[in-house]
């Protein structure tokens, strides 16, 4: 994992936190004094969420010279969240540098409002090609019909539908998760699936998407089908929605890398 933070306790925390989940972490540390990147997450009380970000330290972060030396050896995918559009040469060289190594590219577009801002450095990434998987939400599935000029008179599920299928002239996998109802999964080769996730009492939707996002591509990385990958996504977001936080305990960790298992050897 790569993120640019500032020389502070919360910098070392969140290094420390990343090493407990066995992620092998490359923070490039800031020296202006800027502060590390902070997060604000509104709640409302049926559990859905607003967020307002501070980029801090990581908003230094201009150009793929800056990331370590050797970085892709043994990538076999990258992951960008949607925030890294607001740096698009950045993100354009870091995902350049990952496909000529032989990684695929996956991102997140992060939210409806990351999908307007930056539409143009969106397409610009599609277009040239360097995105294999695409995962969203439902709003931002509809910003993306919204900026794409996609006409369609019907439900927002079909304008849902009809935005997947105008990412997939671009990348190869589309994936849009959709709270307590079922995510959609479609290929540029027209195959189709859906997950239902495990009915839990929603308590706190932030994390939820990156949560979902984990266990999707821990599952793809692993050669699992998509369908599996979507089941593995639907027990790490369900997981996320039903613990207050944007923090799960070790044992909460443990017991989805248990649940996680137990599927794809189900799938296998």
């Amino acid at each position: 994992m790569m993120q640019e933070g500032a020389t502070c306790i919360e910098n070392r925390h969140f290094h420390e936190h990343l090493k407990q989940q066995h992620v092998d972490p490359l923070l490039l540390t800031s020296t202006s004094g800027n502060a590390t990147a902070t997060c604000l997450c509104l709640l409302t009380p049926d559990g859905e969420r607003t967020m307002r970000t501070h980029l801090g330290a990581s908003s230094e972060l201009e150009s793929v010279g800056q990331l370590p030396e050797g970085w892709t050896h043994n990538c076999r995918l990258l992951h960008c969240e949607g925030y890294c559009l607001y740096k698009l040469k950045l993100t354009q060289g870091a995902m350049r540098a990952a496909k000529q190594s032989g990684a695929e590219v996956s991102l997140d577009t992060a939210s409806f409002e990351v999908v307007r801002n930056c539409w143009q450095s969106l397409l610009s990434l599609l277009q040239e090609g360097l995105v294999d998987l695409l995962l969203c939400n439902e709003d931002e599935a509809l910003a993306v019909a919204e900026m794409a000029g996609i006409s369609c008179k019907g439900s927002d599920l079909d304008r849902m539908l009809a935005a997947q299928q105008f990412l997939l002239q671009h990348c190869k996998v589309c994936v849009v998760s959709r709270g307590s109802k079922s995510c959609l999964v479609c290929t540029c080769n027209g195959e189709h699936f859906s997950c239902d996730p495990p009915e839990v009492t929603v308590v706190d939707t932030v994390g939820a998407g990156d949560c979902f996002a984990a266990g999707f591509l821990h599952a793809y990385i692993g050669g699992a089908g998509l369908q599996a990958c979507a089941v593995c996504g639907c027990i790490l977001g369900s997981e996320a929605v039903s613990t207050a936080g944007a923090e799960l305990s070790l044992g909460q960790w443990e017991k989805m890398r248990h649940s996680v298992a137990k599927k794809l050897t189900e799938f296998a």
